[in-house]
């Protein structure tokens, strides 16, 4: 058997079907929506020197996820990247200079969490929130 028909039987197999000749795979789009990012250190409180690194997407519908939990004063990195066709040429977080945000080109912009509270990020029409939690002991 060889390797084409072999990727073709699998790809099947898998619900998909290969490429013809000449054509690119089909983009991959977003993961599903998320309620909000949790923040992934539960004994918050004290700045990490790495920071947290988070993907968010623009869509049609908004940001995805619209709301990313952190811990007071987390170090996070926003991996920013929009879908084709959205109408945003920048993101911005509050407190920060505005970011370029071109098609298929991710923005990064690390922030520090406030000690409470909340930051707006805005690309276009777009809103959401970094939101911080409270840690608990």
């Amino acid at each position: 058997m060889t390797p084409r028909v072999l990727v073709a039987l699998l790809l099947t197999a898998c619900g998909g079907s290969p490429p013809a000749t000449g054509e690119a795979p089909p983009k991959a789009s977003p993961p599903a929506p998320a309620a909000a990012v949790a923040p992934s250190n539960p004994t918050a409180g004290a700045p990490s020197d790495v920071a947290r690194r988070v993907n968010v997407y623009v869509t049609s519908q908004g940001l995805d996820p619209a709301n990313v939990e952190a811990n007071p004063k987390e170090s996070l990195t926003l991996v920013v990247e929009r879908d084709a066709g959205v109408p945003c040429a920048e993101v911005v977080v509050e407190g920060k200079a505005p970011a370029a945000l071109a098609e298929g080109k991710p923005a990064e912009i690390t922030v520090t969490a406030p000690e409470a509270g909340a930051v707006a990020i805005t690309c276009g029409s777009a809103k959401g929130t970094l939101t911080v939690v409270p840690s608990t002991p």
